[in-house]
């Protein structure tokens, strides 16, 4: 997984935009459930509520729903911000679809803390980084 920072998502939009694959975003989905108030978003909710990680049964359960879709397999798409463990990853192996291509992001530790320190003032977002390490 890249670090913290490399903006992943504006990486899947852009090969969204060039290729027209469906950009799949596991943070996005969760965040739907939630605005839309679903029974999923309801329990995400109480979950982030009491400082609690959501699940990684939440999480598959939401993204398989989502890559199992029509546009999804006519289209293809293209996954970010997941797996981010080895239980994860083992989920995503228990479907037994093999990806066309896996993309790695690279990017710099100074890179990234640039990033993330201007998107902490043009969106108002908690970032410190004094905390901030790559692994």
């Amino acid at each position: 997984m890249p670090n913290g920072g490399s903006d992943k998502k504006a990486i899947l939009r852009a090969l969204y935009e060039k290729w027209g694959f469906i950009a799949v975003s596991t943070s996005d989905l969760l965040g739907d459930h939630v605005a839309r108030k679903t029974e999923v978003g309801e329990a995400i909710s109480s979950q982030l509520m009491n400082k609690k990680p959501v699940g990684d049964e939440v999480v598959f359960g939401v993204l398989k729903h989502r890559i199992a879709a029509a546009d999804c397999k006519l289209n293809g798409f293209a996954i970010e911000g997941y797996p981010k463990n080895a239980v994860q990853l083992r989920m995503l192996a228990d479907l037994k679809f093999t990806p066309d291509c896996i993309i790695e992001v690279e990017c710099s530790d100074e890179t990234a803390l640039a990033w993330l320190e201007k998107r902490e003032r043009s969106e108002g977002r908690a970032f410190s980084a004094t905390a901030w390490k790559s692994e």
